[in-house]
């Protein structure tokens, strides 16, 4: 109460309208609402009251101009020899710098582009291997790792090729092709192996029929597809997912073994 006994009346503060239009393209910018009513030194039921009566509604103006930073301020700063400008792992660094100097500036707008552009180049670093340009197993695109994988053996010998007058990388190609040279020696033992199988059961195929025969009998028929496969004339194949039977020949074009 006054003196005059009267109660007094809340003094309210007039804002011009160009006040107004910055608390707009601050409020619609993205800047919290108290942050933008202390900013501009209005309250916030005010603003809110304001942006519910004229459609403040930051999801119908995404177009709305954002704040702008002042001239003087400098978000990025030189990076005084902490790596090269084509580095992702220092783009990344001065662009998560550069993020937080805008947040402390209130350029909230600014910021979260700053860090959305920092976490992108720090992906980029990652599958860089740190930045250098380095591929490993893990970082390498599928694509690559696919095309590698797929290569014709004309190509890996044109690749791993060991040239006694350049000793680049002699080492690792000679390791590769005692590797694989370990590889086709244990195929060929299972090759081997498995003829080996393949002769036994055929001599006692023909001892127990020479036996059936000597005592009178007469052997059960076989069936000829299955003679043909059974003394490795024919060999089966999977095509689009039925098993078929092929002459040796074309199973061997097949897996390159012309």
């Amino acid at each position: 109460m006054g003196d005059n006994g009267r109660m007094e009346r809340r003094r309210y503060k007039i804002r011009s309208p160009e006040v107004w239009a910055r608390v707009r393209d601050d409020y619609l910018s993205g800047m919290p609402a108290a942050d933008v009513a202390l900013k501009h030194d209005v309250t916030e039921a005010s603003l809110r009251a304001r942006a519910c009566k004229q459609g403040w509604s930051r999801y119908l103006h995404p177009e709305a101009c954002t704040a702008t930073p002042p001239p003087s301020m400098a978000l990025f700063e030189p990076t005084d020899g902490q790596g090269e400008a084509s580095d992702p792992a220092t783009l990344a660094r001065q662009a998560t710098l550069a993020s937080g100097r805008a947040m402390s500036a209130r350029m909230w707008s600014e910021a979260r582009a700053l860090a959305a552009l920092a976490e992108t180049y720090q992906k980029l670093a990652d599958r860089k291997g740190g930045g250098r340009g380095d591929l490993t197993v893990e970082t390498a695109p599928l694509q690559l790792v696919f095309d590698i994988l797929m290569m014709e053996h004309t190509q890996i010998t044109e690749r791993f090729g060991v040239d006694p007058d350049n000793p680049d990388a002699c080492s690792l190609k000679t390791a590769f092709w005692k590797k694989r040279g370990a590889e086709v020696a244990l195929n060929g033992d299972l090759i081997e192996s498995l003829s080996r199988q393949r002769f036994a059961i055929e001599d006692r195929v023909e001892a127990l029929e020479a036996q059936v025969i000597a005592a009178g009998l007469t052997p059960v028929e076989e069936d000829e597809r299955r003679r043909l496969l059974r003394t490795g004339r024919e060999m089966t194949i999977r095509r689009n997912g039925t098993v078929v039977q092929v002459p040796v020949k074309e199973w061997q074009e097949v897996f390159g073994w012309k």
